[in-house]
């Protein structure tokens, strides 16, 4: 889960190139890129357009953040900005803006006394900041895509404005590293990741293994008898065991490619983007409760979806055959929404959109565990059942630790999974004996 957020990330940064420009006009003479070297441009430092914002992350909601996003107008460099800046910024919205970003948090829990003094000093910190910045100091500029910085830089250029597209607004924050160190430390973490996760495979060799025809065969050389690609793309048709996996995940790949069709970015879609798409929200949920369901079909990037399919996979394979399909699909329902629940509450006063298929993933493995408690799994096999399961929980959850990921939603998906499952696996014991 970690690597491929990490992955995510890498991708939209080291496959951006850099366009070298002599003037900040000829932007729009160029296909668009990531990244601009500009030579010739000037900031009109006199008109910045701000837009400010409060919201709280952390356990329980315990830090108040406070940010402010600058938008200033870039145009090409002429003797005589100071004649013609009012008709440029008055009379017409610039193409081109300069944005910066200033940060402050406190602890929540602190008094409404403490609280806003510490509002107005970041404000007054950041105006000092603002006019003492050296706008040309930097090695390049990022254009913004489609996200939440972006979004909330618009917010910004455009208040008060009607019928302005937003597409026509190139937004460029600039950059001080050196181009070839724009990714950081993403490259190293995304093996770093999938090197705990095989030390912790390696740590279970010792285990029995589920299958060992299947150990001794590959143990011995021996090809499988079945193309694994061809038997990955069978998993996208509806059949037999994989009935219900089968449509979740279609109904997934749909949701993706239609969001993908309507220009919602492919690696990171704007917040905006995944609310308007079904995301769980606070703001917006409790008068429009059926984004409890509809947020476990959207994905965050392809990253996102395709980290959620091999989970999907994965946990299905213990519990599908176990439930059948009709009881499999509601234990994924009602664990996507138990989730849901518990992140709408958890989130209650920060509005966080929260998106993906990971708390009824979670779910399926919260089945799994109070299925170990029942004779669903053959005695030899529980033991290695319940290692795996519980390291992939505890490694997913200490990844969503980091940030980025809705761990409410899966300790939320977790524990109803457990709980329903163990009443569905129930229920279906006396359903059986009564056909007796």
């Amino acid at each position: 889960m970690a690597a491929a957020a990490v992955s995510q990330m890498y991708l939209s940064t080291s496959t951006g190139k850099l366009l070298r420009l002599d003037s900040i006009n000829q932007i729009a003479d160029h296909e668009p890129v990531r990244y601009y070297q500009v030579d010739n441009f000037s900031v009109l430092s006199e008109y910045p357009k701000t837009y400010f914002t409060s919201y709280t992350t952390g356990k329980r909601s315990s830090t108040l953040n406070h940010d402010l996003y600058v938008a200033v107008p870039i145009i090409a460099f002429t003797n005589n900005i100071a004649k013609d800046t009012p008709l440029i910024v008055f009379n017409q919205v610039p193409l081109y803006w300069y944005g910066i970003r200033y940060t402050y948090s406190i602890r929540d829990r602190a008094t409404y006394k403490e609280k806003e003094k510490a509002r107005q000093e970041f404000i007054d910190n950041s105006d000092a900041s603002y006019r003492n910045h050296v706008f040309n100091d930097h090695n390049y500029f990022e254009r913004l895509p489609k996200s939440t910085t972006r979004l909330r830089y618009l917010n910004a250029i455009l208040q008060d404005l009607e019928g302005v597209p937003e597409d026509s607004i190139v937004i460029l924050e600039p950059r001080y590293e050196p181009f070839e160190e724009r990714s950081g430390s993403k490259f190293f973490w995304i093996f770093g990741w999938p090197g705990i996760g095989l030390i912790i495979m390696m740590s279970m060799l010792a285990i029995p293994d589920l299958d060992k025809r299947e150990f001794l065969r590959q143990k011995a050389g021996i090809k499988p008898e079945k193309d694994n690609v061809v038997e990955a793309l069978k998993y996208l048709v509806p059949a037999k065991e994989h009935w219900g996996t089968s449509v979740i995940l279609d109904i997934n790949l749909v949701v993706f490619i239609i969001m993908f069709l309507n220009d919602v970015d492919l690696l990171s879609p704007a917040t905006g983007d995944l609310a308007k798409w079904g995301g769980n929200i606070s703001s917006l949920t409790p008068t429009q409760p059926w984004r409890l369901l509809t947020n476990i079909f959207v994905h965050s990037g392809v990253m996102h979806l395709a980290l959620n399919i091999a989970g999907l996979v994965i946990g299905s394979y213990f519990v599908e055959r176990i439930y059948g399909r009709w009881r499999y699909l509601v234990l994924y329902l009602l664990s996507g929404l138990s989730g849901s629940l518990l992140s709408l509450w958890w989130h209650e006063y920060v509005n966080v959109v929260s998106v993906g298929a990971s708390g009824a993933i979670f779910g399926l493995f919260g089945a799994v565990l109070a299925l170990l408690a029942t004779n669903a799994f053959p005695k030899t096999s529980r033991k290695s059942i319940f290692i795996f399961t519980a390291l992939y929980a505890i490694v997913s959850l200490i990844a969503g630790l980091m940030g980025g990921l809705d761990n409410a939603a899966h300790i939320g998906g977790l524990t109803g999974g457990a709980i329903v499952g163990f009443v569905l696996y129930r229920l279906k014991g006396r359903a059986a004996e009564g056909e007796y």
